[in-house]
């Protein structure tokens, strides 16, 4: 059987391809959507970094706080005996800070637990060599007791002695027994101090601007030891929480160098903070400004640091930097 081909067929006719004005569109709708994925993956890496640097903030603020309440609530405190003034033995006892004796600021007057020195940012303001001076417009804070727990003699340690009537100070691990009930109690003296500063231990030398950090100078076997706190602290304020009548409750809140501090009890301390992020992030505005609670300041225009800490055209709270500003009060053990 013989088989014909089928002319009648329907024919294709020859093949074409995409038209360059439909590649053209193709590429438009594929730039479109690869922009909107780098724009949803850039600013969720924003947002992540946002939220990371807020966090840090918080828990930086979180671990200072912890650090510092503990320390002030038991300002005055003399173990057994309430009164720091009853302390005696001041004058044999020696603390030291890089070979000076400092032994009339760090233990010449018990009888003032706390003291606050408000903006003290002059040379010498803060013992112990080299950070003796604060971050400009900073309160520093000192705080005198004793602590918490009773200790063992420890000849390396200055130590009180203390009991209802009065208290000794002593450093050769002997307890001065005589004249002391059966009573008494040995306790560490505690001797801290507050401040900030313009540099941090971790500074970038790369960085535009210095990070500043909170440090504490404190005493250990006799000796003040300066170490670093916290990054990324700007400034720290105190008001004091006065009772001018002695009614037991707290009547106003001042500034430490306000006169009536002399002459009422001191039953609240009022911390306030500014902190910022450790990294920087371009391009953010800074949405100051941060009123601080001393009113002096309220009038002073931001103090300008540069790197290298000189006065420069910078400004004291740079942009680039998220911060949050924090108030807390502490009532003290009185």
């Amino acid at each position: 059987m013989k088989i014909f081909p089928n002319f009648n067929l329907p024919s294709h006719g020859p093949q074409r391809g995409m038209t360059l004005i439909e590649l053209m569109t193709s590429m438009t709708i594929g730039i479109f959507l690869i922009a909107g994925a780098v724009t949803v993956y850039v600013q969720s890496k924003m947002n992540y970094r946002t939220t990371d640097n807020v966090s840090r903030i918080q828990e930086n603020i979180r671990f200072v706080m912890d650090t510092i309440e503990p320390d002030l609530r038991l300002t005055g405190y003399w173990g057994r005996n309430k009164n720091g003034t009853l302390v005696g033995n001041t004058a044999g006892v020696q603390v030291f800070c890089t070979g000076a004796d400092i032994s009339g600021w760090a233990i010449g007057n018990l009888g003032q637990g706390i003291q606050v020195l408000d903006n003290a940012f002059d040379v010498g303001a803060i013992p112990c060599a080299p950070n003796t001076v604060a971050r400009p417009n900073s309160d520093v804070l000192a705080i005198r007791h004793a602590s918490s727990r009773v200790m063992p003699a420890n000849p390396n340690q200055i130590q009180l002695l203390s009991d209802l009537f009065h208290g000794e100070l002593f450093r050769n691990g002997v307890a001065p027994l005589a004249g002391f009930d059966a009573g008494a109690q040995i306790h560490d003296l505690v001797v801290n101090v507050y401040y900030v500063d313009n540099n941090s231990n971790n500074q970038d030398p790369a960085a535009r601007f210095l990070t500043p950090s909170l440090r504490q100078k404190t005493l250990v076997n006799g000796v003040m030891t300066d170490q670093e706190i916290m990054p990324g602290v700007e400034n720290l304020q105190i008001q004091l929480g006065l009772d001018t009548n002695e009614s037991g409750t707290v009547d106003s809140y001042v500034d430490p160098s306000n006169p009536a501090v002399a002459t009422s009890t001191v039953m609240a301390i009022r911390l306030w903070m500014l902190v910022r992020a450790e990294i920087e992030e371009f391009g953010y505005g800074d949405p100051g400004p941060y009123p601080a609670p001393d009113r002096a300041l309220a009038l002073l225009p931001d103090f300008p640091i540069i790197p290298g800490g000189a006065p420069g055209p910078a400004t004291l709270y740079p942009d680039g930097f998220r911060r949050l500003q924090v108030t807390k009060t502490i009532f003290l053990r009185n």
